[in-house]
C-alpha cells in the first residue's frame, strides 16, 4: 500500500458513512508512472473528489477532498494546492454545495497563516456555526469567535502559544439550526453552550452548561483541568430528547464514580429513569438502566449488569413510552452478544415496534434472522434470511428499507458471502393486504449494480406528497452510473418525468441537466444548467409551476469552473412548502458577499392554505 492510501485510511475514516462509501481509485491503473491520479467515488458514484500523486505517494497541485466529517446528510469539500512532500501550501477553501463557506492560507512549510474561518466539526446539516480567527505558524492567537447567521455567539482568546485562556463561551459541536421562514419566525434548537475559564489550555473552575440562554448546571474543574465533584450534564442518548433529560453524578481527577442517575423533565416534574454505578476507575458495574433513541421520538431503556465495564448476562429492551418489553438478550464474559436475541429496528414509534430476532455466535449473527413488525392491530412477520457462521448474509432475503404510511417497502434478492448477487427487485407492500407491488431494483455482480436500474428515494412513498417521493432510472457498469438518468416523481399514483441528464463513461455528468429540487402538493421546482466533467458551468435557472398554473422560468446565476459568482437568485429554504420567497445575492469566487430584496414570486402558500 503506497504513502497515500496509508494517509488517507487515517483521515477519511472518521465516520461510519465514509467507511461504508468513501472508496479512493487510480484512475489511470499504472502505479509505476511518475504521476498518479486519484480520484474519489461516494456510494458507488464518481465524484469530482481527488488530485495527483508523484511517484512517492505525496499529494502535488490542486485537489479536492472530502471534509473529515463529510457525510450523507452534510457534504463539505476542501479544495486547494499540495506543495512539495505533501504539504498543503496557499490557499484553501471550505464548500458547501457550490458555495465557499470558509478557508484561510497555508504558508510554504504547511501551517496555517493569517485569518481562517473554519467550519464546525459536526455531522449535521442544520449546524450553521463557523469559527473565525488568526493563525501564527500553524498555531492559533488572539480572538477567535462563533458565529451562526454573522452573529456572534461565543468567543474567546489564545495565547502565544496557540492555548486558550481567560473566559470563553464555547459551542458544542451539537449545536443546530433550523430556519423555519413564516412571518420571519427562526426557530433555533439544541443550542447547547459552555461558559467558563481557561488557563493554559485546560479548563478551570466552574463551567456551566446553557440550553438557549436557560442554565442546565456543570460542574467544577480541577486544577488540571479533569471534571471534579458533582455535575449536571446533557443527556447523551441522542439529539432529540436531549433537552428532556440530564445526567448527574460525581466526578474524581476526571472519572466517573459512584451513582449517576439519568434524570427526565416532563410537565414540571423530575423524575430519575435510569442510571447506575461506577467502579473508582470509572468503569460501570452492578445493574444499569441506560435509555437512548429510536427513531420519530421513541425512547428505549435497556435493563442489565455490567461487570467491569463489559455488559454481562441478560439484558432486556423496554419500550419507555408505554412500559412495554420489547427486546433482548444475553452477553457472554467477554461482553459479546451470544444465543438467541430480539433487536430493534433503527426506526420506532409509540404505533409501531419492528424487531430483527435471530441468534448470536460470539458477536457475530448466524443462522436465520426474522424481522417482525407489531402495531397493536396485528403481527406481521416480513421475513428476513439467513447468516453464516462468518456473520455474512447468504442465500434468499427479504430486507426491511423503510415502514411509513401503512406501507412496507422491501427488497428482495440474493446474497453470496455477504454480497449481492443476481436480481433485487424493491417493492411496497399494504397493510392488510398480501399484494405487493414492485416499483424498483435491477441487476448485481458480485455487490457491483450492472444494466438498466430503478431506483428509489429513502423517503419513498406512494401516499406521499412531499419532495422525496421520487424514483431515478439509468444504467449501471460495474457501479458507476452511465448513459441517460430520468428523475420521475410518484404523483396521484403515477409517474411524471421531472428531471433527466446524462453520465458519461466514467460516471461524470456531462451536458445539459434538468435536477428536481423541492417539490410538494402545489409546487414543483427544479433547477436547469449544464455540466462540464462533472463540474457546472454557465448560467443556471430554476423552474417552478404553482398546481397546475404557468411554469414560471427564472435565471438563478452564474458558475465559473462549479464556484458561483455574481447576482444570483436564490430561493427561500420553504419555498415548496411555505411562501415562495426569492433573494437577491451576490457572490465573489464562491463566497457570499451581499444579500439584497426579497421578493414573493408565488401565489399562497400550502400553509396559507391550511390555516386559511
Amino acid at each position: 500500500m503506497d504513502k497515500f492510501s496509508q494517509k488517507e485510511n487515517i483521515n477519511l475514516y472518521l465516520n461510519l458513512d465514509q467507511i461504508q462509501y468513501f472508496q479512493w481509485k487510480l484512475s489511470n491503473g499504472n502505479e509505476n508512472r511518475s504521476i498518479v491520479k486519484w480520484i474519489g467515488w461516494w456510494n458507488g458514484r464518481f465524484t469530482n473528489f481527488g488530485g495527483n500523486c508523484d511517484v512517492f505517494g505525496y499529494k502535488i497541485g490542486e485537489w479536492i477532498e472530502p471534509c473529515d466529517t463529510y457525510c450523507s446528510q452534510y457534504q463539505i469539500t476542501l479544495s486547494g494546492t499540495y506543495g512539495q512532500k505533501g504539504q498543503r501550501t496557499g490557499q484553501w477553501i471550505y464548500w458547501y454545495e457550490q458555495e465557499r463557506i470558509g478557508g484561510g492560507h497555508y504558508d510554504d512549510n504547511g501551517r496555517k497563516t493569517g485569518e481562517w474561518c473554519e467550519i464546525q466539526r459536526t455531522q449535521d446539516q442544520h449546524n450553521k456555526v463557523i469559527i473565525i480567527g488568526e493563525y501564527n505558524k500553524g498555531l492559533k492567537k488572539g480572538k477567535w469567535s462563533y458565529l451562526e447567521n454573522n452573529h456572534i455567539i461565543g468567543e474567546g482568546f489564545y495565547n502565544e502559544n496557540g492555548q486558550k485562556i481567560g473566559k470563553w463561551t464555547e459551542v458544542s459541536e451539537s449545536f443546530l439550526s433550523q430556519n423555519y421562514n413564516k412571518s420571519d419566525l427562526l426557530i433555533s434548537f439544541m443550542q447547547i453552550m459552555f461558559d467558563g475559564e481557561y488557563r493554559n489550555g485546560l479548563r478551570i473552575g466552574k463551567w456551566l452548561t446553557f440550553y438557549f440562554t436557560k442554565t442546565v448546571r456543570g460542574g467544577f474543574y480541577n486544577q488540571f483541568g479533569l471534571k471534579e465533584g458533582y455535575w449536571v450534564e446533557f443527556f447523551e442518548g441522542g439529539y432529540k430528547y436531549r433537552a428532556s433529560f440530564r445526567i448527574a453524578g460525581e466526578y474524581k481527577n476526571g472519572l466517573k464514580i459512584g451513582y449517576w442517575g439519568i434524570i427526565q423533565f416532563k410537565d414540571d416534574q423530575q423524575n430519575i429513569v435510569g442510571g447506575g454505578h461506577y467502579d473508582e476507575k470509572g468503569k460501570k458495574f452492578g445493574k444499569w438502566i441506560e435509555i437512548t433513541e429510536n427513531g420519530n421520538f421513541s425512547l428505549i431503556s435497556q435493563v442489565g449488569v455490567y461487570k467491569q465495564g463489559v455488559k454481562f448476562g441478560q439484558w432486556d429492551t423496554y419500550f419507555l413510552q408505554r412500559n412495554i418489553k420489547i427486546g433482548g438478550g444475553y452477553y457472554n464474559e467477554q461482553g459479546l452478544k451470544s444465543g438467541y436475541w430480539i433487536e430493534q429496528h433503527d426506526y420506532n414509534d409509540e404505533y409501531k415496534i419492528i424487531t430483527h430476532s435471530g441468534k448470536y455466535n460470539e458477536g457475530k449473527k448466524n443462522g436465520y434472522w426474522n424481522t417482525t413488525k407489531n402495531d397493536d392491530e396485528q403481527i406481521e412477520k416480513i421475513r428476513g434470511g439467513f447468516y453464516n457462521i462468518q456473520g455474512q448474509k447468504i442465500g434468499q432475503w427479504i430486507d426491511l428499507i423503510k415502514e411509513n404510511n401503512n406501507e412496507l417497502i422491501l427488497i428482495y434478492g440474493c446474497y453470496k458471502n455477504g454480497e449481492k448477487n443476481g436480481q433485487f427487485d424493491t417493492v411496497i407492500k399494504s397493510k392488510n393486504s398480501t399484494k405487493i407491488q414492485k416499483i424498483g431494483g435491477g441487476y448485481y455482480i458480485k455487490g457491483n449494480k450492472v444494466g438498466k436500474w430503478i431506483e428509489i428515494n429513502e423517503t419513498y412513498s406512494s401516499f406521499n406528497w412531499n419532495s422525496l417521493d421520487q424514483i431515478h432510472v439509468g444504467s449501471y457498469s460495474v457501479g458507476t452510473n452511465i448513459g441517460i438518468w430520468e428523475t420521475q416523481r410518484n404523483y396521484l399514483k403515477a409517474h411524471q418525468i421531472v428531471g433527466f441528464g446524462y453520465y458519461d463513461n466514467f460516471g461524470i455528468k456531462e451536458g445539459k441537466w434538468i435536477e428536481p429540487s423541492r417539490f410538494s402538493y402545489l409546487i414543483k421546482l427544479v433547477y436547469i444548467g449544464q455540466y462540464s466533467k462533472g463540474i457546472k458551468i454557465g448560467r443556471w435557472q430554476f423552474q417552478f409551476q404553482h398546481s397546475n398554473e404557468e411554469i414560471i422560468i427564472m435565471d438563478s446565476g452564474d458558475y465559473e469552473d462549479g464556484i458561483k459568482n455574481g447576482k444570483w437568485i436564490e430561493i427561500s429554504p420553504n419555498f415548496a412548502t411555505g411562501r415562495q420567497i426569492t433573494h437577491q445575492v451576490y457572490y465573489k469566487n464562491g463566497t457570499k458577499v451581499d444579500i439584497q430584496e426579497e421578493t414573493f414570486v408565488g401565489k399562497t402558500s400550502l400553509l396559507d392554505l391550511l390555516f386559511d
